[in-house]
C-alpha cells in the first residue's frame, strides 16, 4: 500500500490541505469549509455552509403517546435547526503519518 503525502499549509485566515489527488480550504475564522475538491473536481465552494441532522418524515410524522406534537417540533424548539458555529481554536499538528 503506497501511503500518500499530505501537505498542510496556513495562510493568514487559510488552512490548506492537500494531496495527490485532493485539497480542501478551511476558513480559520468563520470555521467554514471554502472549498473541497477531488480528483479536480469542485465539490464544494460556498463561504456559509450549514450541516445539521434536518429532522425526517418520521419526525414530522410522529406524534407522541400523548398526541404532543411531533418530534421535530421540538427538534426546531431546541434550535437545532438554527446552530450558530463558533471556532475556539485551531491548531495544526505535524506528524508523520495521517490515518
Amino acid at each position: 500500500m503506497q501511503v500518500q503525502v499530505i501537505q498542510c499549509m496556513e495562510q493568514d485566515e487559510k488552512l490548506i490541505v492537500s494531496g495527490e489527488d485532493f485539497s480542501v480550504v478551511y476558513d480559520k475564522i468563520t470555521g467554514h469549509f471554502m472549498q473541497v475538491c477531488y480528483q479536480n473536481t469542485e465539490f464544494w465552494s460556498d463561504e456559509g455552509e450549514q450541516f445539521f441532522r434536518a429532522p425526517t418524515g418520521i419526525d414530522e410524522g410522529q406524534r407522541q403517546n400523548n398526541g404532543q406534537q411531533n418530534y421535530a417540533a421540538y427538534w426546531r424548539q431546541a434550535g437545532l435547526d438554527r446552530l450558530v458555529k463558533q471556532v475556539e481554536q485551531v491548531e495544526v499538528l505535524r506528524g508523520e503519518r495521517v490515518v
